[in-house]
């Protein structure tokens, strides 16, 4: 389901139809008369996302984001049929999905030095720790790299979605550790 289908991509339910006003409107302007968020397609270009300290934000910013909120209604102000193209709030269901963005975004920035990698597992062959300990070990190492990523679910997904680091953790035989 998507916007370009007029439908709500959180729903699946079909958007409103387009006023008969603003349906010849937008074929004025050389468009389809549908309700597919469509007209000169800034508002959609401008989705984006921040980084935040509490994790990430996702929606339409800057001159755009009157018109966004028009559609989702965030704000409860709208006059127009809401046609929500953006979570309502907290991402509920689609937030396995957001972290598996930000883990992707967070990954493209690390870089593990090899030789560090490789001193760190000589540390772990000298330290005569068991398994659990060793697992520890190398996820307290592995967190020192993905700072914004809690727990080990997620610095796992991370580093699994890293081909170049899977070959260096299996290299160093750390890769069933994780």
């Amino acid at each position: 389901m998507s916007v370009a289908e007029r439908t709500d991509p959180f729903t699946g339910r079909a958007f409103k139809p387009l006023s008969k006003s603003y349906a010849k409107y937008k074929q004025a302007q050389g468009n389809s008369p549908v309700p597919n968020l469509e007209l000169d397609g800034d508002m959609l270009d401008a989705l984006d996302y921040r980084i935040t300290p509490d994790g990430i934000e996702l929606g339409v910013f800057g001159a755009q984001a009157g018109k966004a909120d028009g559609h989702c209604d965030f704000s409860g102000d709208s006059n127009i049929p809401t046609r929500r193209f953006l979570p309502e709030d907290s991402l509920g269901r689609y937030q396995r999905d957001v972290d598996m963005i930000i883990q992707d975004a967070l990954g493209d920035t690390v870089e593990i030095p090899e030789d560090r990698l490789e001193r760190f597992s000589q540390f772990l062959d000298g330290a005569g720790m068991n398994k659990t300990q060793e697992r520890e070990q190398l996820y307290a190492f592995l967190n020192a790299y993905f700072p914004n990523l809690t727990g080990r679910a997620s610095i796992k997904t991370a580093v699994l979605r890293l081909p170049d680091l899977v070959e260096m953790l299996d290299g160093e035989d750390l890769l069933d550790l994780l």
